[in-house]
């Protein structure tokens, strides 16, 4: 009987040592995927904030990120650059004939700002005189083309291969990127509510503090 009490109360230890564990892990679960979360969040909101910086669609912004990333530029650069060619467009056809001939030079045709980007990395990959290149490129994309030049020079080709690997991630930060920034924005809204409430709260118990070492130091 006492053999089998012990069994009884080392299984129910065991028990117990059990659940914790579980519980521990569980907890660490939790805060890992809140964690996994707040990142994807925080990533969407910057997304969103970039886009409205620079007038160009979080999914273009995002559709590129990965190629962004594998060529070592800046996803940053890459909106900007979307932009600026964006712009050249657009004084282009406002009467600019020297941003004209650089662009039919270049072969853009398209009016999408995406496609014209495409178009653009084809005609980087084509030319082969460095210095013609870099007058081009230079005439649309300001002096920042060269932090373009390692993504573009890839060509279309890979640059929409890479795009469309990324579509699923573009669409579901295009649908997040709202909310997303909502979020951080009442969040931040929160954060200095409270600290505005402690601020009051502390108000009085610093003033008491203050008396109290006056009292000490007579």
């Amino acid at each position: 009987k006492r053999a089998t009490g012990t069994l009884d109360r080392f299984g129910k230890s065991a028990g117990v040592l059990k659940a914790g564990f579980a519980g521990l892990f569980a907890g660490v679960g939790v805060a890992g995927l809140a964690a996994f979360a707040k990142n994807g969040i925080d990533a969407a909101d910057a997304l969103k904030d970039m886009s409205d910086r620079l007038g160009v669609s979080v999914k273009d912004l995002a559709s590129f990120k990965l190629a962004a990333e594998q060529s070592g530029t800046e996803l940053e650069g890459v909106g900007k650059g979307i932009a600026r060619l964006t712009r050249s467009i657009g004084e282009a056809e406002g009467g600019n004939a020297k941003l004209g001939e650089a662009l039919k030079a270049l072969g853009i045709s398209a009016r999408d700002p995406k496609e014209a980007f495409f178009q653009l990395a084809d005609a980087t990959e084509k030319i082969q005189d460095p210095a013609k290149r870099a007058a081009l490129l230079s005439q649309v994309l300001g002096k920042s083309y060269q932090d373009l030049i390692p993504l573009l020079s890839q060509g279309s080709v890979e640059l929409r291969k890479s795009a469309q690997g990324s579509e699923t991630f573009a669409q579901a930060m295009e649908r997040l990127a709202p909310d997303a920034d909502l979020l951080n924005d009442n969040l931040a809204k929160l954060k200095e509510n409270a600290a505005g409430f402690a601020a009051t709260l502390l108000g009085p118990v610093a003033k008491a503090m203050n008396e109290t070492i006056e009292g000490f130091k007579r």
